[in-house]
């Protein structure tokens, strides 16, 4: 320090005073009083304690703080609110509303790294670390356009009391991950974020199932049923599961080798896809020619066991029945679960030398889903071709037993169109589904599911209309139904 200048000497000008005015001197403007804080408070703004991320310089460097503060707009006339955050290294800054937001969003993408040093947990399972640990996205709008904003916040609270249920269901997850795939930020990381969960929390309790039923060693065939719709759902998630597939599987040969294909196949659908069963439907084996048999064709049997099901009271509807084996069979294909051994049947009667073409029993002329199409479609699309007294009647508020058929009838036309759609990710042309497409574009049915106020109806004629390529009934549908969702 010897001979180093004192802080006198730094202070006085060398070369006598200078003339030259500071960029400060004669400005208007109040350094004291832009340094007052006492205007800030630290209520009335959802923003305090939010942890914030903010770049500086060419090489962008990252700097963590915190929103301390807020001055509201009334205390700061036409210069709107300010926001002041404390940084990591102790300065603070002022920031708008656009820059908090911006802020805001960037330290959700990019979180702080821990301190060095500190603790971290590490649980055991994903699903610990997913349930008990992991924070849902939080609402940051960055977008310019305010009236889409008020309406992406009010579909960011749904998804946030959907995701608040804790829900353990397969087709909540695919909701959510429907959801994710098409909506904007922030509202898709927190579809995205609930579907994992959701998935995680489906997945444990499969494995808890598949431990219990394992130890009993019953599989029911409605057992077997809810828990393809589980794996699917998972499959889409991305979080599929082998070991449920092929549980699904190994419990469906079983209950072939113990009933027998066809009753097996009775047990799973809810009837027989082929035609083939029961003794009322006068069915016989081939013991001549093709060109003499004398019964009815598979479709006709199948209509008959459908309208005798019917009678019986086992279904409410037929087309209960037949949406129920649609989306078995869906999901049975789309898993590559064989439920029905058709696989190993088909390469057995391959392998076998024979020059005689049969209706058999092995079940191998065909994939499950093509067997009910071919067979239990017709049946449906004959009783649904005349229009519904529900949709001619006046004023569109049937009664309740014909409104539940109705109803039925709507969600077969909707299983059909989501197999053949792949759940909307598929647009068919009209006429390859003309009897569906008939029902969905009606706009009879549309007013009819107003009047009854039934929400879910409504829905489903929006989601199906997408799925058709025919856009003045798209926009006629969307136009109505929308403003009621």
């Amino acid at each position: 320090d010897q001979g180093a200048p004192t802080k006198e000497a730094m202070a006085a000008p060398t070369g006598g005073p200078t003339t030259t005015p500071r960029w400060w001197e004669g400005s208007q403007f109040d350094f004291e009083g832009a340094s007052d804080l006492s205007d800030y408070v630290t209520t009335g703004c959802e923003f305090i304690g939010r942890t914030v991320r903010r770049t500086f310089g060419k090489k962008q460097a990252a700097s963590y703080g915190v929103v301390e503060k807020w001055l509201p707009p009334e205390k700061n006339g036409e210069a709107g609110a300010f926001y002041l955050v404390r940084h990591d290294d102790g300065d603070t800054e002022d920031l708008e509303i656009d820059e908090l937001r911006e802020a805001l969003a960037a330290a959700a993408a990019h979180p702080r790294a821990p301190a060095a040093g500190t603790a971290v947990h590490k649980p055991t399972t994903t699903t610990d670390m997913t349930m008990e640990e992991a924070t849902p996205p939080t609402w940051v709008w960055v977008h310019d356009d305010d009236d889409d904003g008020v309406l992406q916040e009010a579909a960011f609270r749904g998804l946030e009391c959907a995701g608040a249920l804790e829900l353990d269901l397969g087709e909540a997850a695919q909701l959510f991950a429907d959801v994710g795939r098409t909506a904007r930020e922030p509202c898709r990381g927190l579809a995205l974020f609930h579907a994992e969960r959701c998935a995680l929390r489906v997945k444990a309790r499969l494995k808890r199932q598949l431990a219990a039923q394992n130890v009993s060693g019953v599989w029911t065939p409605g057992a077997v049923c809810d828990t393809l719709v589980d794996a699917h759902a998972l499959e889409l998630v991305g979080v599929g599961d082998l070991e449920v597939k092929l549980a699904c599987a190994a419990a469906c040969r079983r209950l072939v080798e113990v009933r027998g294909r066809t009753p097996a196949a009775t047990a799973l659908f809810g009837y027989d896809p082929w035609g083939r069963a029961g003794a009322a439907l006068k069915h016989h084996q081939a013991s001549s020619s093709s060109s003499s048999r004398s019964w009815s064709a598979p479709a006709d049997r199948v209509a008959d066991e459908l309208a005798a099901l019917e009678r019986r009271g086992t279904y409410a509807t037929r087309f209960r029945a037949v949406a129920g084996a649609l989306l078995t069979a869906y999901y049975a294909d789309r898993l590559g679960v064989d439920l029905l051994g058709l696989d190993a049947a088909a390469a057995a009667s391959s392998s076998a030398t024979t020059t005689t073409t049969t209706n058999n029993n092995s079940g191998g002329d065909g994939l499950l889903l093509h067997a009910v199409l071919e067979t239990g479609l017709p049946a449906v699309r004959r009783a649904y071709a005349a229009p519904p007294p529900v949709l001619t009647s006046a004023p569109h508020v049937p009664d309740t037993a014909a409104w539940e058929r109705y109803v039925d009838q709507m969600a077969c036309v909707a299983a059909v169109v989501d197999c053949a759609t792949n759940f909307g990710q598929l647009a068919v042309k009209p006429w390859l589904l003309a009897d569906e497409v008939a029902q969905i574009v009606d706009p009879r049915a549309l007013d009819a599911a107003i009047a009854r106020r039934d929400v879910h109806l409504v829905g489903d004629l929006c989601r199906l209309v997408r799925a058709i390529d025919a856009r003045d009934a798209r926009g006629q549908t969307l136009e109505a139904g929308r403003p009621v969702l």
